[in-house]
C-alpha cells in the first residue's frame, strides 16, 4: 500500500507539527504501507523503515522556516507542489495524505490524478493568518477562509488533533468523515531511550528542585509568564532552577536577558535546541513540569506526554489546556504570573500532593490517552479509506 504524504515543514526539526508528522510516519508503517514524504529541504531525516523522503527544491537564501505563515513558506510552498505533482505524475498511489496548508490543495492534485485524499488538520489556518501581519486583513484572509473550508468539505476524511478542531470540522463539513486523533503517541518516547547526557551539562545540585519547561520558545508559549513568576517561587524556595529546553539562539537571548533584568537570570538554565531523545532525560529530572502557554486553541502535544511521566504538572486554565486537562490531574492558574508562581509553590511546599496528582495523571492517560488508541484509530481511518487491509498488522500497532 503506498501512500504520497504531503507535510509542508521543515522535517525534522522538534517541533509541534514535525513532532506529529514523525509520530504518523512510525505508527502507519508498523504495518503493510510504504510512505512518499514530500517536505521542505530543510530539516534531518529520522529514519523510519518503510519512509522514503522526497525534498522539495531549495531556493536561494531560505535556510529556516518560522513557525507560522510567512513568505518564506508561500515560496517553499509553491516549490513542494510542484515536487508532489511529479511524483504523483510518475507513480502509482493509494492515498494522498496532506498536513496543514499542503490540504488547501490536495482535493485538487488527488483528483486529478485519481486518488482519494485525507487532510490531517493540526491547526485552523484561519489563526495563523490573524497573527500574521501579511494575513491578517484583506482578501489573502478572506480566500484562505475560502480554501480551508473548500478543503475540509471535499477531502475524502479529515483527522483533527484536538476537540475544538473537531468542533470547527463539525460546523464547516459535518458530513465529510472525520476522527479526533490527538497526538497521544511519542514515537521518542516509544522507540528510543532517553539520555541524560544533555541534562548532566546543566551541573544541577542534589538538593535543587528542576522546573521544566520543553517545547519551542514562540511568543505564544508564554515564557515570559514563568519569568513573571520567578521572584516569588525563589523567594519561597530558593534551591530552585527552571530549566527551558528548547528554541532558537535569538529566543535564547531575548529570555536570558528578560530573566536577567527581573533578577532571576542565574537560577535559570536555556538549553537551546536539543535532540528529541534528550527530552526523556529532561523529564526525568524535573520535579514539575510547566506549560504556561498564553494564546492559542490547540492542545500542545507535550501535555500527553506530561501526564504519562509520573511528574506533576502547571498549566494555564486556557481551552488549549483544559480541553484536555482538569484540576484533578494538573494545576491550573490564570494567566498572571503571581497565579502561576502560587500554583508551583503548592506543588513545592507539598510532595504529598505533588505525588497524588501526578498518581492520577497517569492513571488519566492511560484510560483516555493510551497510545494503543493512537494506532487503531489511524489504521482503521486507513482501512476505510481503502489504503491499508486493516486485518494486516493490527497487532504491532495494538501491542506498542
Amino acid at each position: 500500500m503506498r501512500i504520497l504524504m504531503i507535510a509542508p515543514q521543515p522535517f525534522f526539526e522538534p517541533r509541534g507539527t514535525p513532532f506529529s508528522i514523525l509520530n504518523r510516519l512510525s505508527s502507519l508503517t508498523r504495518g503493510p504501507v510504504e510512505v512518499d514524504l514530500v517536505t521542505y529541504p530543510i530539516g534531518r531525516d529520522p529514519g523510519i523503515f518503510g519512509v522514503t523522503i522526497h525534498r522539495s527544491a531549495r531556493f536561494p537564501g531560505i535556510k529556516s522556516v518560522p513557525i507560522g505563515f510567512s513568505v518564506r513558506k508561500i515560496v517553499l510552498d509553491a516549490l513542494l507542489i510542484l515536487k508532489a505533482r511529479s511524483l504523483l505524475r510518475n507513480n502509482r498511489y493509494d492515498l494522498v495524505h496532506t498536513h496543514e496548508e499542503a490540504g488547501l490543495v490536495g482535493n485538487w492534485m488527488a483528483g486529478h490524478y485519481g486518488v482519494r485524499h485525507l487532510y490531517d488538520m493540526h491547526s485552523n489556518l484561519l489563526e495563523q493568518m490573524r497573527k500574521s501581519v501579511f494575513f491578517r486583513h484583506g482578501p489573502l484572509r478572506w480566500l484562505g477562509e475560502k480554501l480551508q473550508k473548500s478543503a475540509l468539505r471535499n477531502a475524502d476524511a479529515v483527522i483533527t488533533i484536538c476537540p475544538e478542531l473537531q468542533h470547527y470540522v463539525d460546523r464547516v463539513a459535518p458530513t465529510v468523515p472525520h476522527v479526533l486523533i490527538e497526538n497521544t503517541f511519542d514515537h521518542f518516547a516509544e522507540t528510543a531511550e532517553g539520555t541524560r547526557d544533555e541534562v548532566e551539562k546543566l551541573g544541577l545540585e542534589p538538593d535543587e528542585s528542576v522546573l521544566l519547561y520543553a517545547g519551542t520558545l514562540e511568543s505564544y508559549q508564554g515564557i515570559e509568564l514563568v519569568i513573571d513568576a520567578a521572584p516569588s517561587v525563589l523567594a519561597r524556595h530558593p534551591r530552585t532552577r527552571f530549566v527551558l529546553v528548547g528554541g532558537t539562539p535569538g529566543q535564547v537571548r531575548y529570555y536570558s536577558a528578560r530573566a536577567d533584568a527581573a533578577g532571576v537570570g542565574e537560577r535559570f538554565s536555556f538549553t537551546g535546541m536539543v535532540e528529541a531523545h534528550a527530552i526523556p532525560g529532561f523529564i526525568d529530572a524535573a520535579t514539575v513540569l510547566l506549560s504556561p502557554r498564553r494564546r492559542g486553541t490547540n492542545t500542545p502535544s507535550k501535555i500527553y506526554t506530561y501526564l504519562r511521566s509520573g511528574k506533576p504538572m502547571v498549566a494555564t486554565a486556557l481551552e488549549t489546556h483544559t480541553q484536555v486537562l482538569t484540576d484533578d490531574v494538573a494545576v491550573l492558574t490564570p494567566l498572571d504570573g503571581e497565579a502561576f508562581a502560587a500554583g508551583i509553590n503548592a506543588m513545592l511546599d507539598d510532595p504529598a500532593r505533588r505525588d497524588a496528582i501526578a498518581t492520577r495523571a497517569q492513571a488519566y492517560a492511560a484510560e483516555k490517552y493510551d497510545v494503543a488508541l493512537y494506532h487503531d484509530a489511524l489504521r482503521e481511518l486507513y482501512a476505510s479509506l481503502g489504503a491499508v487491509d486493516e486485518s494486516n498488522g493490527r497487532g504491532d500497532a495494538s501491542d506498542a
